[in-house]
This record gives structure tokens, sequence and C-alpha cells, in this order.
């Protein structure tokens, strides 16, 4: 069994060992493994070997000396009696038997024994030996012979192969080159390259070409990244861009397949070395704006590549490279420009005029470039020209007699302006011969520092000597202060500034009174066919006790309509006070019909009450509510108020036809002062031009030609403004006939008058001798001319003349008519005031019981009635005159309430009450006579009925007197009153301003529709007294004292001046604007956030109170409204 064992552990161990060998050469064939994996086979193959001798000699040891259960005698005897089919224990028996005769004693049986053993013996001899051997050391023959089949079929397919792979790995320390289909070149190897350059890398393969290669390349902190190479040709290529960094690279083929003898074919590795260009490390921009812009310079870094900056400013630029440099040179736009190198530094600069591109160049000492520099872009901003926005004038804007034409504008620029003017040039009308020079007028309110603001200004045109019809064209230029490119300019659009003709002024007034007076006639229509539908609804409702719904209409139409007729009549008031205001600016009408207009305005506004909204107001209400009685009250007040209305209306038209009657009498004086004055300029001219030629023949008898067109031509200038004289005098005719028929229902003595001089030899011959002069200018004919315009300035004059006189006496038929009126009530002052005295008499004899008190109270409430009817005839000649002042009514509204006294003292059975109230009535009565009476005589010394021309004669006399206590003032305040102590001079000042204060005050009593009241400039200027009186009291005379004094002659020339436009002073005439500067302009008004206009109306309360004449509170409140956007635009 041992030897068995033996074998089968030998020939076992021979085949693992060789198979196990066998394996390791196949894998070695295919695989080309490497040393460590070889060492690996070779060592597992001796650990293998030792493992297998250990186990061997175990297994033989173990069989032989029966350590192992299955070689045991008693697991044999069971085999063998197994296959005997004899137990095992015989077995056992025979065994130990053979044993006992073995041993030296034999035993006492030993034959039998002998025999027993040889039977068994014979049976174990026909037993096989294979048969009791285990299973375990049987070999599996067949699994044996396919492995060996296997070994020797590996060995045999490729015995050379095997034989190699089998030699490779007996000495795996050794290294065998693996065979590969192809192998990689670099065909650049290692190469160096400039910082930032782009290098280009080669490869070639050599055997079976793969399409495509992989690139793999590591930087300096071995990132490894890769792409593919295409076959291109014979070559793989790779460019490099920009390289900043030291470069590793190779090329490889990984083997796709995975049992292969290689994994990738990979090229020998190489280097690309960087060599350092210079690199600008920092940089740094400094933009200066040009000077005229006052902008500080401007830091801007190098990583900015896109700068912007204004035309003109200066670049700088200082920046640091890692390198010392040769040189460095700015790229502007393909033009070089060298910096300055210090080093490692740079610095330099350019003026930057238009967008530029620009790159900046350094050059080491190894004379290497930068690479890559930055592109910057500098844009080229331009100063653009100032934004202008005109506010005043409009297109066009009629000159009046100031000649001046307010400019108003907004204008803004970036960085501030030079100067601002307006360039003109004047059109003569076309018969004249035109001026194509241009010119300019400069505006000094523009303030260059200040970028955007308000400007001011006015422009006087009174030097260029325009005549009427002559229109200037002119338009705003504002001018900024770019000195590099050249100033930018603003430009208006063009403007109009017309200087109208009388005819123009005379038919727009004409025209806006004939509609007012046709407005007034439309309304009195409505307001006939409102009474009479309320008459009907009156009726109709009489006995109804609900409002139908017809009715409602109806009352709905009534309302309506008188909504139209106070819309209608609003439109009226802001027509004829325009009408007035134009009228005195440009003084169409004498200072009567000026005042007759403000009388109108007045009287309008007492018209427009709101009795009549009051009356709608109820009427509307009663129709929402549906009340029967409240609609009956409301419908007998509606009538009440629309008669009323009526008949304040026709008061109204009356008035308003007499003063329009009056106008044009007015026009025709004004028409004919205007013909002398242009008959009197053309002769002066025409005298000129003739001195002028004399001095030339008298010079030199050789004319020159110039001189001579020079003469012609302003003969022909002189002929056509004469031709015009001639349409002037056909105007004046036509102005005539309309006079006259509309002065005849007031003075038909007047209107024959007109007619007549209309149709007069007188006016005949001043035509003619106009057309002759014409014709005289016409052919150049210079003696001639000069006689016929005498003659015709001496027609003129005459015709002017009549006008005149005709018109005083249509005055003096006013004034009659006016002193008719007064007459009468002077009249029926003095009878009732007869009649009172005569009731006076009777009472103061009688007694408390009389009977006769009855009597007197019934003849005292009589005169009561008398005297209601006195005030009535008072209040409607007030309304014609001045003269009735208030002082008038106060005596009469005394003697009415003493007449009502006495009524009820009498009523009351008190005869001596009833005598205290008659004598003060009787007094009063009297008092109101002689009042009447100085009124009637002053009126009839005046020659006027309104009495205006008193009130300007007592202003002006108060205003010279406050300029003799001015100068007195001034002299002590310089010292040069001699004689007399400063505090007595001071009391003397003191009484005298009380004095003329009194007077002022009085004024504003007597006049108070003229003057303003004592809320207008003459009340400012009673203040301002007052506080002059007080610094005199504390003895406190300072600068503001003079101020305040001569402010108060100020007022009081405005509050004339505001009436009639006469001395207009050009020291005087810009203090508005002034004004006006301090409180406007873009930079002091907030954005409308709900302050603006609060500031506004605080700035126009302010310039309101310092007290100006009413005529410029209108042009200052128009000017704040403007700002507020609520202006109206007919006023």
């Amino acid at each position: 069994m041992a030897r068995l064992t033996l074998g089968y552990d030998l020939l076992l161990s021979a085949m693992l060992l060789t198979a196990f060998f066998t394996t390791g050469a196949w894998y070695e064939r295919h695989l080309y493994l490497s040393t460590t994996v070889r060492n690996v086979i070779m060592w597992g193959l001796m650990d293998l070997m030792l493992l297998l001798v250990l186990v061997i000699i175990l297994r033989w040891l173990g069989t032989w000396r029966g350590w192992w259960p299955w070689v045991q005698i008693e697991a044999i005897a069971d085999r063998v009696g197994a296959q005997l089919g004899t137990a095992a224990d015989r077995l056992l028996n025979a065994l130990q038997l053979e044993r006992r005769l073995a041993a030296p004693e034999a035993p006492a049986n030993a034959d039998l024994l002998a025999r027993s053993v040889g039977v068994m013996a014979r049976r174990l001899k026909e037993l096989k030996l294979r048969d009791l051997t285990p299973h375990r050391y049987r070999l599996p023959w067949r699994l044996t012979g396919a492995v060996l089949g296997l070994l020797v079929l590996a060995w045999a397919i490729a015995p050379g192969a095997m034989s190699q792979a089998a030699g490779r790995l007996l000495h795996p320390e050794r290294e065998y080159p693996v065979p590969t289909p192809f192998i990689l070149l670099s065909l650049i190897g290692d190469t160096q390259v400039l910082g930032g350059d782009t290098t280009k890398v080669l490869f070639t393969a050599i055997g079976a070409v793969p399409l495509v290669v992989e690139l793999v390349w590591e930087d300096h902190r071995g990132r490894a990244y890769t792409a593919n190479l295409p076959l291109e040709g014979d070559r793989y290529a790779y460019r490099f861009e920009g390289i900043r960094d030291d470069v590793r690279y190779y090329a490889r083929f990984v083997n796709p397949a995975w049992f292969s003898p290689w994994d990738q074919i990979t090229s020998l590795a190489h280097t690309i070395t960087l060599i350092d260009r210079p690199v600008i490390e920092e940089l740094s921009f400094t933009i200066t704006a040009p000077e005229y812009t006052g902008e500080p310079p401007e830091e801007v870094g190098g990583n900015v590549a896109d700068i912007t900056a204004l035309v003109g400013s200066q670049v700088n630029l200082t920046g640091r490279t890692n390198l010392p440099l040769d040189s460095a040179f700015l790229n502007l736009d393909g033009a070089e420009l060298p910096l300055t190198v210090e080093g490692n530094s740079i610095h330099g600069g350019f003026t930057l005029e238009q967008t530029t591109s620009m790159i900046i160049s350094v050059v080491d000492t190894r004379d290497v470039i930068n690479a890559n520099p930055i592109h910057y872009t500098f844009t080229a901003l331009p100063d653009y020209a100032p934004i202008l926005s005109m506010i005043l004038p409009k297109v066009t804007v009629d000159l009046d007699e100031s000649m001046m034409v307010p400019i108003h504008f907004d204008v803004s620029d970036d960085f501030g302006f030079s100067r601002a003017q307006v360039t003109f040039e004047i059109r003569h009308p076309e018969y004249l011969t035109q001026d194509d020079r241009i010119y300019t007028h400069g505006i000094p309110e523009l303030l260059p520092a200040r970028r955007s603001q308000r400007v001011t200004h006015v422009w006087e045109l009174s030097p260029l000597n325009l005549v009427p019809g002559d229109e200037v064209h002119f338009h705003i230029e504002v001018y900024d202060n770019n000195i590099v490119s050249g100033p930018g300019k603003a430009v208006s659009g063009t403007l109009i500034a017309r200087l109208p003709t009388l005819a123009d002024l005379f038919a727009r007034a004409a025209e806006r009174s004939d509609e007012a007076a046709t407005i007034t006639e439309d309304v009195l229509e409505d307001l006939e066919g409102v009474k009479a539908l309320l008459e009907e609804m009156e009726l109709a409702f009489r006995g109804e006790e609900q409002v139908s719904w017809e009715q409602q209409q109806k009352g709905k139409e009534v309302l309506a309509t008188l909504e139209e007729v106070i819309a209608a009549m609003e439109s009226v008031q802001n027509q004829i006070a325009e009408l007035g205001s134009k009228a005195e600016e440009n003084s169409l009408f004498s200072d009567e019909i000026l005042q007759k207009y403000d009388e109108i305005q007045n009287l309008l506004e007492e018209i427009m009450t709101s009795e009549l909204e009051e009356a709608m107001a109820r009427l509307r209400d009663a129709l929402e509510k549906m009340d029967p009685e409240r609609l009956k009250n409301a419908l007998q007040n509606m009538q009440f108020q629309a008669s009323e209305f009526e008949a304040q209306l026709d008061r109204f038209l009356d008035i308003f036809r007499r003063a329009l009657a009056e106008m044009k009498m007015d026009e025709v004086a004004k028409r004919l002062e205007q013909m002398v004055a242009t008959e009197e300029q053309l002769l002066q001219q025409l005298n000129h031009t003739a001195e002028e030629q004399e001095q030339e023949h008298a010079g030199d008898d050789r004319s020159q030609p110039g001189n001579e067109i020079e003469s012609s031509r302003q003969l022909r200038d002189l002929a056509a403004r004469h031709k015009e004289q001639e349409r002037a005098l056909n105007a004046v005719r036509e102005t005539m006939g309309e006079a006259a028929e509309a002065v005849v229902p007031y003075s038909p003595e007047s209107a024959r008058q007109l007619s007549d001089l209309r149709n007069s030899d007188l006016t005949r011959e001043t035509e003619e001798s106009l057309q002759e002069g014409t014709r005289s200018l016409q052919s150049q004919q210079m003696a001639a001319s000069q006689s016929q315009l005498r003659q015709s300035e001496e027609l003129l004059r005459s015709l002017r003349d009549e006008a005149a006189a005709i018109r005083e006496q249509f005055q003096r038929a006013t004034v009659n008519e006016m002193l008719t009126q007064f007459q009468r009530a002077i009249s029926g002052v003095l009878t009732t005031s007869k009649q009172q005295e005569r009731l006076f008499l009777e009472t103061e004899k009688l007694r408390r019981n009389s009977p006769r008190v009855r009597e007197a109270a019934e003849t005292q409430h009589q005169l009561l009635r008398s005297m209601s009817r006195l005030i009535e005839q008072l209040i409607a000649l007030s309304r014609q005159s001045f003269h009735i002042t208030p002082e008038v009514g106060r005596k009469v509204g005394r003697a009415n309430a003493a007449m009502h006294k006495a009524v009820e003292s009498l009523a009351a059975n008190d005869p001596p009450g009833a005598v205290r109230s008659q004598r003060e009535s009787m007094t009063a009565l009297n008092e109101t006579a002689v009042a009447l009476s100085n009124a009637m005589a002053v009126m009839q010394q005046s020659g006027s009925a309104s009495g205006y021309e008193q009130f300007l004669q007592r202003m002006q006399n108060l205003t010279q007197g406050q300029q003799g206590l001015n100068e007195q003032a001034l002299s002590m305040q310089l010292g040069q009153m001699a004689g007399m102590s400063r505090i007595e001079l001071m009391r003397r000042l003191q009484a005298r301003q009380r004095q003329l204060a009194r007077v002022l005050e009085q004024i504003l009593d007597d006049y108070p529709s003229q003057s303003g009241g004592k809320q207008g400039g003459l009340g400012q200027a009673l203040q301002d007294m007052e506080e002059v009186i007080k610094n005199f009291q504390r003895r406190r005379v300072t600068r503001r004292t003079l101020e305040r004094q001569q402010q108060i002659v100020t007022r009081l020339l405005d509050s004339q001046k505001s009436l009639t436009v006469q001395d207009f002073k050009k020291e005087r005439k810009g203090e508005a604007p002034a004004q006006i500067l301090t409180y406007t302009g873009p930079s002091g008004l907030p954005a409308n956030l709900g302050e603006r206009e609060d500031l506004i109306m605080q700035a126009m309360e302010k310039a309101l109170r310092t007290g100006y004449s009413q005529g410029y509170q209108v042009i200052i409140q128009n000017y704040f409204q403007r700002l507020t956007g609520r202006s109206n635009p007919d006023r």
C-alpha cells in the first residue's frame, strides 16, 4: 500500500508541475508578461514543487506506518471481506494465527493453524490488489489523459514560441522587448518657445500605421491633458496656442484588444521649454479732460479695455513689466508712438482726437517682444452742442411803445457756455428797399459757469429805429465753451418781432370790441328766451302738486342756457380786459377812453355776481328733488335774477357802445396824428438827402456814381413810404364814416361835423397834395418834392386840428350831458333838503300827544322814498364819473340813515328824537349838495366827465413833494445841510413825510379804483412812508431809509404809469426781469412732487409785495402762472 501511494503521488505531482509551467509559458507566449509576473510564476512553481514533496513524504510515511485509518488492518480486512464474501473477523483471525505460527514457540495445533491460514491465503490470492486500493489512490485516467493531451497540444502547435516563452519564464529577471505592430516617433523632440507663442508638434508611425493616435501633455503642476491626433499624410500634428508654461508631451496608441501582449504604444516623452516674454504686469491710465470742462482727472485701471473720454482729452499711461525693457511704443490705429522706458517701467501719453484702437508693445533686452497685447479702444465722445428750449417769445410778437421783447429760454450744456446772442435781420415792408445785413445783440444775463439755467433778458429795439410795418426776424444762439473742436451752438427757431401799424392796432381793437358787443347782444336774446321759458313754466305749474317730467326738462334747458350765458359773458370780460391792456400798451386811445375801459371792466365784475349762480343752484336742487314748493320759490327767484341780470347787461351794452363811439373818435385823431408825424419824418429825411447832395456838389463838381445811386434809392424809398400816406388817408376817411355812424346816438352834431370833414375840400386837397408829393418823389424832383411835402404836412395838420376840434366838441357834449345829470342830482338833493327843513320846522312845534304826529310820520316816509330815488340816481351817476367820490356816498348814506331814525321816532310818538334825526339828515343833504356842486365845478374846469385828470394831477403833486423830501434826506445824510442841527432837520423831515402820507391816504380814499386800494402799489407806498416816519422818530436814518424813500417815488410813478404809458425810463426798465430772475430758473425749482407750485406761488407773492404797479403786477402774475402751466392764453 505504501509503494502504491508513493507512485500515485509522484505521478500526480509531476503532472501538476508540468501543467503549471506549460500554462505560464502559454501566457508568456501571448502576453509577454512583465518581469514581476514572471518572477511570481517561477516562484509559484518552486513553491508548488516543495509543497508536493512534503505532501508525498507525509502520505508515504503515513501509509507505511499506518497512520491513516484507511491503511490499518481492520480497514483492509473490511475491504477484503467485502470482496471475498467472508466476514472481516475471519480474515483478522487468520492474520492472528499466522502471527502465532511465526512466534518462536510453536503452538500445539500448529498444523491446524497452518492449514487454516493456508486456506485464507489461497483465497486472498484470488483477489486483485487494485480492487482493494482506496479510490483516492486511484488515478483519473481520463482526466489525466485529457490534461496530458492538452499539454502536448500546446507544445506541439508552436513549439518554438513555447520554447522561447519557457526560456523567458526560466529567466524572469531579464527584460525582453514586446513585439508591437508599429512604433511612434516624435519629429520635433525637445524644443523651446517664447512665452505666449504658438508651436507645433509632429509624430510619425513606422509599421502598421493607425488612423488616430492620442497626444498626452502635462503642465508644471502635473495636470494631464489629452487630444486625439488624426493621421494627416504620414504624420500626426498638434498646435499649442499661447504657451505660458513648460509642457511635457508624448504620443500613445492604446490597444483596443484586451488579450494582447501590449497595452499601448507610446513615443518617447519630450519637453517644450518656455522662454519668458516681457509681460505688462501693472498698467493704469490717467484721463485728463480739456481744461475748459473743469472736470478732475480720472484714473482708469489697465483691466478696462473700453475707455470713453471727451474729444481733446489727454491720455497718460504708466506701467511696469516683469523684465527690464529696451524699448516700448504705442500702436494707435497703425501709427507708432514711442514710450519712455526706465528699467522695467514705461510711461507716456497722447491726445484723444477721435475714436482710437491702441495696443502697447514692449521689447526686452533680449529683443523679445510681448505677445498678444490687450487691444484697448478709446471712444472719443464729442462735446455736444447746448440744448435750448424757448419759453418767450412765441413765434410772433407785436411790439408796443416800449419797443421791448422779453426773451426767456432754458439752456443746458455739459460743461458751460461762452456767450449767447440774438442774431437778427430787419425786414421792411415790401414797398421799401430791403436791408440784407445780419446783426447781433448780446445777452449778458447768461451765466457761463452754470450748466443748466433759465435766462431772462429784455431786448430793447428802440435803437433800431423801426417804422410801423417793419419786422425783425431773429433767433437765439447759445455757444458752449468748447475750445478744442470749436464752440457748439444751439439755435432756436426763427422768431418774428413785428411793429404793427396804427391801422393794424385799431383794426384788432375794433374787431374785439365788435365781437364783445355781438356776444352781449346774443346773450340778451338768450335771456329773453329764458324769461319766456320761466314764465311758461310758472304758468304751467300753477295748480299742480307734482313736478312733471316735461317741466323738469324745461328747467334743465333753462339752466343749460344760463350756463352758456355766464360762459359767454366771461369771454366778453376777458376780451375787454385784453382790449384795454393792448390799448394801454400801445397808447391807442386817450386817458379818458382807457378809464372808461376800466369802468366797463368794473361794471362787468359787478354784473357777474353770485346771486344768479345761487338762483341757478336753487333751481337745480329743486328739480333734482322734485319738490313742488321749492320749485315755485326757485322759479320766482330765477325770474327776478334773470330780469336783474338782463337790466344790468342792457346798461353795460349802452355804456360799452358809447365807449366804442368815443374809441372811434379817438381813432380818427390818433390816425391823423400819426400821419402828421410820418409826414414830418419824411420831410426831414428828404431835407437831409438834399443837404447831402448839395454838399457833394459843393465839394466836388464830379459827383460819384455810388452817391448818386444811394440818393436815388433813398428817394425811391421815400416815394414808397409816401404812397403809404395816401392809403392811410383813405383809411382815415373810412374811419371818419364809421365814427360818424357810431356817435349819432350820443351827439348828432359831432356826427354831422365828422361827415362834413370826411367830404370836405380840405380832405380832398390833402389827398391831392399827397398824390402830387408821391409823383414828385418818384420822378426824383428834389425841390418840387420838398415843396409838396411841406404843403402836405400843413394840410394834414389842418385836418388833424379839425378832427381834434370835433373830438373836443364831442367831449364837451359829453361833459354837458354829465353836467345836466349833476344839476338834476343837485336839484333833487336841494329839493329834498328844503322839504326836510319844512318838516323839521313843523316837527319842532309838535308834542308827543299831538294828532299831527302821524301826518308828520307819513310826510317823513314820503321823503324817505324820495331819498331812495335820489340814491339810485346818484348810483347811476357814479358809474359814469369819478367825481361821485366815496365822500359823497358817505354823506348821502348819513342822510338816509337819519331819515330812517326820524321815521322810527315819529312812529313811536317821539317828536324831539325825530327833530334831532331831521336836523342830522338836513345837514347831510346840504353837505351833499355842496360836494356835488364842487365836483361839477371841477368837471367844468377840467373838461372831463370822468375826473381822471384830477387824480393824475394830485398824484404828480404828491410825487414831486416826495422827491424833494428825498433830496433833503440825502443831503442831510451826506452832511451838506449847514446851519441846522441834525435833530431839528429830522423833526422837520418827519413832519413833511407825515403830511405826504396823509395826502396819499386821502387819495386812496377818494380814488379807490384808480389807485388799486390799500392793497395795491400805493398801499405799499403808504406802508413805506410809515416806516420812514418811524425811522425819523428814532433818529436812525440809514441807507435802508433812503432806499425806502426812493422806492416810494418809484411806486408813485408806477401807479401813474400803469394807467398811461408815458415817460418810460430806461434806468427802471429792468426791475421786473431782475425780480423774475431771482425766483425762477430750472436749478431753483424742485421736481413736481407737490412743492413746485407752492414755491412758485410764494415767489409770486413776494414779488407782488414789492409794490409794483398794477400793470407790472399783471405781467408778474402772468409769468408765474406760466411756470405752473395754468396761464390764461387770452390774457
